[in-house]
């Protein structure tokens, strides 16, 4: 099978790992790397191409990969569908739902698979979680999600910097932990949402938010920022409900703890083996032999939810 990257900065690099792990049980061909900047290669003896133009005149990937920023998403992946290519997305799968919908309608017009990064759904622990867990039994899901993202992050790559290119850190740090919570409930209503930037202020958007989703008598709770200091202090899900309680924790939710009714342990997972478990997914449904662990109407429903919640961001 035939793969192309799009995009070769850190995510991409970490997809150029996970298809070198994979290539032999998959007989997999990196047939070329789209990069504008050639400098993000060294090192790497791959196929670079500065365009998907160019790509796809040299080439015609089974598989393309988009790791761009964000902004860039939905153009790129609606150009690899209708020349015929399956697609992984790196999250978000776009910045508004008008785009995501015409991610799925280029999908389905051209019988082509849409894949997209929502890798915690890979973590051996959370899918246990997901079997023992009614719905209707939680009360109440309480999310703290404190990160850091300096100055410098952002001078790095200015784009990272405005609304218009990152959507926010709804999209940006945090749209996994969204995913996540409709993975395990289905639909979510936004009640409320508050924003404010008060360290940050190279960015354009909120450095801080709390916003509050309900599911029935549900109700769930976001507190987050990217101004914790120095450093990022804590990542955590807890789930109230008349069985027990669940604590998750970490940046990719690798630890666990339930207490009363559930019976869900910790399972070591690292990040490059999440990413090597969606590459996996995607080649075994497109050779006929799997259902896809996360599909495009699911990354739709992330992104209706993260713009319902930013239809109150008045910064």
């Amino acid at each position: 099978m035939d793969v192309a990257i799009v995009g070769f900065g850190h995510i991409g690099k970490r997809h150029y790992e996970a298809i070198q792990k994979l290539s032999k049980q998959y007989d997999l061909r990196l047939v070329g790397v789209v990069e504008p900047d050639p400098t993000n290669l060294t090192g790497f003896g791959v196929p670079h191409f500065k365009s998907l133009e160019e790509l796809y005149d040299a080439y015609m990937p089974d598989l393309t990969i988009i790791a761009t920023p964000h902004f860039l998403h939905s153009q790129q992946t609606i150009f690899c569908l209708e020349r015929g290519s399956h697609v992984i997305c790196e999250k978000p799968m776009a910045l508004h739902r008008q785009d995501a919908e015409q991610m799925l309608d280029m999908a389905l017009r051209k019988h082509k698979h849409l894949f997209l990064v929502q890798q915690l759904r890979f973590q051996p622990h959370l899918k246990v979680l997901k079997n023992q867990l009614n719905p209707d039994d939680v009360f109440h899901i309480g999310v703290n999600l404190y990160w850091n993202r300096n100055e410098a992050y952002f001078r790095e790559k200015p784009w990272r910097a405005k609304a218009q290119y990152s959507g926010g850190p709804l999209f940006t740090q945090f749209s996994h932990f969204i995913d996540l919570l409709l993975w395990l409930l289905g639909s979510l209503t936004v009640d409320f949402a508050s924003f404010s930037r008060i360290v940050n202020t190279i960015i354009d958007y909120e450095d801080t938010g709390i916003v509050t989703l309900s599911r029935g008598n549900t109700t769930i709770s976001i507190d987050y920022t990217i101004s914790a200091q120095p450093k990022n202090i804590t990542s955590s899900v807890t789930i109230l409900s008349r069985k027990g309680t669940i604590v998750i924790s970490g940046q990719y939710c690798e630890n666990i703890e339930s207490i009363g009714g559930y019976a869900v342990k910790s399972q070591p997972l690292d990040a490059l083996s999440l990413h090597q478990q969606v590459i996996s997914n995607a080649i075994e449904v497109i050779n006929g032999r799997g259902e896809p662990a996360t599909n495009a109407l699911e990354g739709l429903k992330v992104v209706e939810l993260i713009e319902g919640i930013y239809s109150h961001r008045n910064l």
